[in-house]
């Protein structure tokens, strides 16, 4: 509960001080002045406020009677709209705005309308960059930190808006997302992505003020980059043994493993593999081209023997599966190769702490470890990587590098085995 009372500045000056106002509220303090003075001899210490006979000060008395029904006013307006109060600073803000200037306008377009609003949009809307519709995977991500800010609401009693964005607030939802829901730094990176994404369109969209308590660059992307030891990758010898093995009892984890080495012998994303039509395909130059979805960018991959033979299996088209079917299913094809069975250890940031964690190989496939097998086998095989770069469409090596996992030392015994060939 909200508790306003009104204190002198100096109670023992000898000449008129000036009096404050105190707003006290949810464990914060706003402590400002209400730009009038009187002598402390006037002043009643009790009932805080001026003595009834010193009539000379009748004036100053209105004015904190007018000063404490606005800020009675503007917190039941706060309340209504948002269901709480910002931090002290920000409500000291709007307090001084409301007392001393124009009327601050409270109206302002609701948060969580505003992100509706924004989802619905994303169902017609187009990449500015590719001119492409938003794909389905970022309209699904935008959805869950949705989901998670509204849990976040409801668990913690923060209330989450326009008006209440602040470093304390992005504190709290870090600590919930990390302790609460036990989410890896990448994925939680990826939510106060979306969250700055959609601020950011709602101050050039809408011109929406944000409040002073929200400092964009306080709101930091988590991110952890994983060492090379933990970049899962199938080796040729790997997906040869899993183009031998005899899925025929099985259709589903037949197309699942047909999809998966597609991606490892053409280096493709699994959108664009799932858009492969006999168009695309040159028998002649041995090439499928493709413009790829994510970037609007031409590619053109070499096809190896065993995408040839997928290829003509499936009608020169893609196997009639779904994403999220091959992702279920790839890892139960891969647990049959005995080396996928090794055991590798991943560091995790979860719940605020560092852990490490022990998987079986297989358990770490996915629809992109065809595109990360691709690049890593290609680079092993000595493709020089400017080739390799214009299929997988890494613009920097660094970056390329990390993908693959390639560590320093590896790049150094890569040196060395040339200095060997020269200069024997």
């Amino acid at each position: 509960m909200a508790r306003i009372s009104f204190i002198l500045k100096d109670p023992n000056s000898k000449i008129a001080t000036p009096i404050l106002y105190t707003l006290t509220y949810s464990g914060q303090r706003v402590k400002s002045t209400t730009k009038q003075k009187i002598k402390p001899s006037a002043w009643n210490k009790n009932s805080k406020s001026i003595k009834k006979n010193r009539t000379e000060y009748n004036f100053v008395q209105e004015e904190l009677d007018r000063i404490e029904i606005i800020i009675k006013s503007t917190i039941a307006d706060l309340k209504k709209k948002y269901n709480g109060l910002p931090n002290k600073n920000e409500l000291k803000n709007i307090l001084t705005t409301r007392l001393f200037k124009e009327d601050r306008n409270l109206s302002e377009m609701s948060f969580w309308t505003y992100f509706e609003d924004f989802k619905n949009k994303l169902e017609n809307k187009k990449n500015t960059r590719t001119g492409k519709p938003i794909s389905k995977g970022t309209k699904c991500s935008y959805n869950q930190t949705f989901n998670h800010l509204k849990n976040f609401e409801r668990s913690t009693g923060n209330t989450v808006s326009f008006l209440t964005l602040s470093n304390e607030l992005y504190d709290n939802l870090i600590e919930y997302l990390e302790k609460e829901l036990n989410l890896s730094s990448n994925t939680i990176g990826k939510h106060i992505k979306n969250i700055k994404s959609l601020i950011n369109n709602a101050k050039l969209e809408r011109g929406v003020q944000l409040p002073l308590s929200y400092q964009e660059k306080y709101w930091r992307v988590h991110k952890r980059e994983k060492t090379a030891n933990e970049i899962v990758f199938l080796s040729e010898k790997e997906l040869t043994e899993l183009e031998e093995l005899d899925l025929s009892n099985n259709h589903t984890m037949d197309k699942a493993r047909d999809v998966l080495l597609l991606g490892s012998w053409t280096g493709l994303r699994i959108s664009d593999i799932f858009r492969i039509r006999r168009e695309n395909i040159d028998l002649e130059r041995n090439v499928i081209k493709i413009r790829v979805e994510k970037t609007d960018r031409l590619v053109v991959t070499p096809i190896h023997p065993i995408t040839l033979k997928i290829l003509k299996k499936h009608n020169f088209s893609t196997p009639a599966i779904s994403a999220q079917k091959v992702n279920e299913n790839i890892k139960l094809v891969c647990k049959e190769i005995e080396t996928l069975n090794n055991e590798i250890t991943i560091s995790e940031l979860k719940g605020g702490q560092l852990k490490e964690i022990k998987y079986q190989r297989f358990d770490r496939v996915s629809t992109h470890t065809g595109r990360r097998s691709f690049a890593s086998n290609m680079y092993r095989r000595k493709v020089p990587i400017q080739q390799i770069m214009a299929v997988t469409g890494h613009k920097k090596e660094k970056d390329f590098f990390k993908y693959i996992g390639i560590s320093k030392e590896e790049l150094s015994e890569g040196l060395s085995e040339l200095f060997n060939e020269w200069y024997k």
